[in-house]
């Protein structure tokens, strides 16, 4: 425990100070990074239950993804294009493209599928937070959309928090043991109870900057359907490692475990979060 209060310290530590002094291109670079070591943990787990992502063009391709959604509508010049989905949708056109000249008879399902699985499900939902971020710079303040970012992070991550605390303390009946036997139901109302107090407390010292319409009632209200989902998006990595029979994506965050295990909570939520904030405040 005491390694993943430093980790996560150390964490929201660098990401604080990078985007205070850098703004919505440093958050962009961070999702990236973030987002390639996911992808590349991702691409191992699945090589261990049997098949062969694209490794390299998968990862590359992440990146682009990501990178593109912040670089693309300033070099064009269109800022509200939806770049991330643009390339995506690039990237499965050559991934399909590729599929019959393989000679390996299985590619399209060995290959071809999980490499789009990985791109969809860790670079496409982290670009979300790029373009969250875009969006909302432009019809507000500049740091508008870094605040909805950030706090739809912070709204998934305490979700995190509030389940790991209150599901060690009385937790007793299991959420789905067969997938995560350590998460319990008592576990995932305290997450939502800390999702709906770490947006509020958020709202509160950050509502100068925030969309009118993005009231402290939007904000309580907005972090439960949020908070589900990224109890919902864990439950799904926990899926692939059970499947793969391993503990931790990864070893290089002390007390955490791999990039995955970081940002699990944050994909699936974010779609649920850009979705909800696109049509009640823009």
């Amino acid at each position: 425990m005491t390694h993943r209060i430093f980790s996560t310290a150390l964490l929201w530590g660098v990401v604080i100070g990078a985007l205070s002094f850098l703004g919505n291109p440093a958050g962009a670079w961070i999702l990236a990074i973030m987002g390639l070591l996911a992808q590349y943990e991702l691409h191992r787990l699945l090589e261990k239950l049997g098949y062969r992502p694209l490794r390299t063009l998968g990862l590359i391709a992440g990146v682009a993804i990501i990178l593109g959604s912040y670089y693309l509508p300033h070099w064009s010049g269109l800022i509200d294009m939806d770049a991330g989905t643009d390339i995506f949708l690039v990237s499965i056109l050559i991934l399909l493209a590729t599929a019959p000249f393989s000679k390996s008879e299985d590619h399209l399902r060995a290959s071809t599928i999980p490499t789009l699985f990985s791109l969809l499900f860790i670079p496409f939902m982290l670009q979300l937070y790029v373009s969250l971020a875009s969006n909302f710079s432009e019809v507000g303040e500049e740091r508008t959309g870094l605040l909805l970012s950030i706090w739809l992070i912070v709204v998934a991550k305490f979700t995190d928090v509030g389940g790991l605390l209150i599901g060690t303390t009385i937790g007793k009946h299991k959420l789905a043991p067969k997938v995560s036997p350590k998460k319990t139901w008592e576990g995932t109302i305290g997450g939502i109870l800390f999702a709906v107090i770490s947006g509020m407390i958020f709202y509160h010292f950050t509502q100068a900057w925030l969309p009118q319409e993005f009231t402290l009632w939007a904000a309580a209200m907005m972090a439960v359907p949020i908070a589900c989902t990224a109890i919902i998006s864990d439950l799904v990595e926990s899926v692939l490692k059970r499947q793969a029979n391993i503990k931790d994506s990864g070893n290089c965050i002390p007390g955490i475990g791999g990039a995955l295990d970081l940002v699990d909570s944050l994909l699936l939520s974010a779609p649920v979060g850009y979705l909800l904030m696109k049509y009640t405040l823009l």
